[in-house]
């Protein structure tokens, strides 16, 4: 990696509390969850909080499986701060809203933006050491690279050349894809990877605020 590239990370880092100033906010609407439906096995005790904005369409994964019954920690990647975060770094006025799918243990959020969509998938494991190995296989089939140094947060964490950045923390595993993605993000010399790597340091700000 250039030293240019790694300072322009090294920048992110010291940034990306800021960009979600609204993150964990009493600002935050609170969204309901539907009585009668199941959590998931093995919920972090993140779902105990009040529920994040979270203005993506109602999808609906298997039967009895509700997007409302995520826990919060998954929801952050879905919800108006991190979506006006998009915003800010693609420096667009607005983006769309994500549409949102859970089946009780994986949450996706697909933004369909005009550069290509950009996926955010948030894996809970029952276990620390469970997400680890969930990002380690991700890792692998992907044919990514462990990021290592301050760039890794202290956490487990890869990327791959396609535009995909990976974190575990807890029993969480965050994958964010920016592949398939093209022209200009943000400024001229922004790859995909940078970019997810950038979307996933505003998430873990949100998560770490929380």
């Amino acid at each position: 990696m250039s030293t240019g590239k790694t300072t322009g990370r090294l920048t992110v880092l010291v940034a990306a509390a800021s960009l979600l100033t609204a993150c964990g906010s009493a600002g935050t609407a609170a969204q309901a969850g539907h009585p009668g439906s199941p959590t998931s096995t093995g919920q972090s005790s993140a779902a105990a909080n009040p529920k994040h904005s979270q203005q993506s369409s109602a999808a609906h994964g298997p039967a009895n499986v509700d997007v409302a019954d995520a826990p919060d920690t998954a929801t952050m990647v879905c919800s108006d701060e991190l979506r006006d975060s998009i915003a800010r770094l693609l420096r667009v006025s607005s983006v769309p809203r994500g549409h949102a799918t859970w089946d009780g243990t994986v949450y996706t959020c697909r933004y369909n933006l005009t550069a290509g969509p950009l996926v955010l998938v948030v894996h809970q494991s029952g276990s620390k050491a469970a997400a680890e190995r969930q990002l380690k296989a991700r890792e692998k089939a992907l044919g990514g690279r462990a990021i290592t140094g301050l760039q890794s947060l202290g956490l487990p964490a890869f990327q791959d050349r396609a535009g995909t950045v990976g974190f575990a923390k807890d029993d969480f595993t965050l994958l964010v894809d920016a592949s398939k993605l093209s022209g200009t993000l943000g400024s001229p010399d922004t790859s995909q990877t940078d970019f997810a790597y950038t979307v996933a340091t505003d998430v873990l700000a949100c998560w770490s605020h929380d």
